[in-house]
């Protein structure tokens, strides 16, 4: 069995509570908060690939 990569995680939760977050400020209609939840939703996925990445080039995924 494979061990747990908490990193990723983390990641990945944190990518899912801001598209559950836009969710919620579209039905709010709250534009900031759209943008801001769209923002940190872009970060982690971007942050995660290039994590993904480096740890395949190294071999260690």
């Amino acid at each position: 069995m494979r061990t747990i990569k908490w990193n990723f995680l983390i990641l990945s939760t944190i990518a899912a509570f801001s598209i559950m977050g836009m969710g919620i400020c579209l039905a709010e209609n709250s534009w900031t908060g759209i943008v801001l939840c769209f923002l940190i939703l872009c970060t982690a996925m971007i942050y995660g690939f290039k994590q993904k990445k480096k740890l395949q080039k190294e071999d260690n995924l």
